[in-house]
């Protein structure tokens, strides 16, 4: 049974109101990390701070993830807007919906996925 466009439509909207919860949160996370980040900064003198410079690394590290996820995030909401999510930006098939449901923001299918793993990971091993 083919779906109807109704369906079809219905589901974008799901996604896109999902991928934009997704992306409240990433942005709520941000600020509390900011805020923790402007509250905690610790004295990087010589012999000082110790944990308090790991927690620090750390938050950066973390706020540094947390910006790369709402970029893909946003990239995700683009391809929505202009009816190119869900579709493998390497092998134009449908990305299955259990992919996406798992990694709302990937452009890939699990089959290039894998492929372009196996061929960073050859890389890897050559050097």
């Amino acid at each position: 049974m083919v779906p109807s466009k109704d369906s079809e439509t219905d589901l974008i909207r799901q996604e896109r109101a999902r991928v934009l919860a997704e992306m409240r949160t990433v942005q709520e996370d941000l600020v509390d990390i900011g805020s923790r980040l402007e509250k905690n900064r610790p004295d990087f003198g010589l012999g000082r701070g110790g944990s308090q410079i790991y927690e620090w690394e750390m938050n950066l590290a973390r706020r540094d993830s947390l910006r790369q996820k709402l970029a893909h995030l946003q990239e995700a909401l683009q391809r929505i807007d202009t009816g190119q999510y869900g579709i493998c930006i390497r092998c134009g098939q449908p990305i299955s919906p259990e992919r996406l449901a798992l990694l709302p923001s990937t452009k890939l299918c699990a089959k290039c996925a894998r492929e372009l793993e196996k061929q960073r990971h050859g890389r890897r091993k050559r050097h």
